[in-house]
């Protein structure tokens, strides 16, 4: 009997993937770190147990924390280093730190306001053996409480029912799985950006030929806040943060193609034309009824305008089935146009220093261990 005909019928032996370092970022995180942490460890540990992984470590970057944050993650075996206030502080810094501070083939990024959810990381790995995938991420669903209609929304695109049924390509991933190869090849994170480090870096990794996946699987919870239910406030924030973030990726990768022209055809679009004609539209009967009030000899003209523009809502709304409440979220998307645009051109007119200038000695308060078979 052949070698080859003795092998048939058992399982092929799995190889083992090299070390791999969770790099977790938090900010006053209290609330949610002790959780972040343990599922870390949980989907490593389960991972070195199947012995998809033969060395892991798990890395918390804290960008000078006012809370219990760090105090919460010395009760865990992992390594902790802190970012000074006096730094440029972002999500972007936290993981150029997390990643510089390392050596690990395979980076694990993680936000400390996510829980990392079972079972995912193992068919991770396994997408990661293709030598052309750079990164692997998978679903995340919103923890968070909420009533608004803009909460409500965002659950419901969440629901299992509406999520992605097969792998999806992608040009961005803020949490995921990364070999550090393709990081490197690509010149790495750039630490200064307030925001968008996921898009600058994963459209440079999709032009050098790279593969970025999106498993259907849930790759972790999300909780945008514990201490107030997500709404519009915190929607807007996050979109200005990452709207000046892009701003900064325009200007300082001017001179690369790929995402000079991922960002002219994300910004100059009918969409966002479409939501400035119907500012300049609200606009214009707001201030058509201001001077009605002052003159009332316009006021009869001003109200058929008035008239014609709420039967034409009362039909939309009809037409699609929608609540009055529904109807006033989708006017959410003109303060949306204009937040977005004023963020992306502050954020171009930043400076931004190139990555070499920040800062390497970030404080450890303690180096944790390196778990292995």
């Amino acid at each position: 009997m052949s070698s080859d005909e003795a092998l048939q019928g058992r399982p092929a032996p799995t190889p083992v993937a090299p070390r791999v370092v969770a790099v977790l970022i938090a900010r006053n995180e209290e609330a949610n770190i002790a959780v972040s942490i343990e599922s870390a460890l949980r989907a490593l540990g389960s991972a070195r147990a199947d012995r998809l992984v033969d060395e892991f470590e798990v890395v918390l970057v804290d960008s000078a924390s006012t809370d219990h944050t760090v105090s919460i993650a010395l009760r865990y075996p992992i390594t902790i280093l802190r970012l000074p206030s006096s730094w440029a502080l972002s999500a972007a810094a936290g993981r150029y730190i997390g990643f510089r501070h390392t050596s690990a083939p395979l980076v694990l990024f993680l936000d400390g306001d996510e829980e990392l959810q079972p079972g995912w990381l193992r068919n991770a790995l396994e997408l990661l053996r293709s030598p052309d995938v750079a990164a692997v991420a998978g679903q995340e669903i919103e923890a968070s409480p909420g009533t608004t209609v803009i909460a409500q929304k965002y659950r419901s695109a969440q629901r299992p029912d509406n999520l992605p049924k097969t792998i999806a390509l992608t040009d961005s991933m803020c949490s995921g799985v990364f070999k550090r190869e393709a990081i490197e090849e690509v010149g790495g994170i750039q630490p200064f950006l307030k925001a968008a480090e996921d898009r600058d870096l994963g459209i440079r990794l999709r032009a050098a030929g790279w593969r970025l996946l999106v498993m259907p699987e849930v790759m972790a919870k999300h909780r945008w806040s514990d201490a107030r239910p997500f709404g519009y406030l915190d929607y807007f924030r996050s979109v200005a943060l990452w709207s000046f973030g892009e701003g900064q990726v325009f200007r300082y990768r001017f001179r690369n193609r790929a995402l000079r022209s991922y960002y002219l055809s994300r910004y100059v679009n009918l969409r966002y034309a479409f939501n400035f004609l119907a500012l300049m539209i609200l606009s214009s009967l707001g201030v058509a009824n201001a001077l009605a009030i002052l003159s009332p000899a316009i006021a009869l003209p001003v109200l058929g305008a008035d008239g014609v523009a709420l039967l034409t809502l009362a039909g939309i709304r009809r037409g699609r089935g929608w609540s009055w409440r529904e109807l006033a979220y989708e006017f959410h998307a003109i303060p949306y146009s204009i937040i977005r645009y004023a963020a992306f051109l502050c954020g171009m007119l930043r400076y931004t220093p190139p990555a070499s200038r920040y800062p390497l000695n970030a404080e450890v308060i303690r180096s944790g261990p390196v778990t292995s078979w």
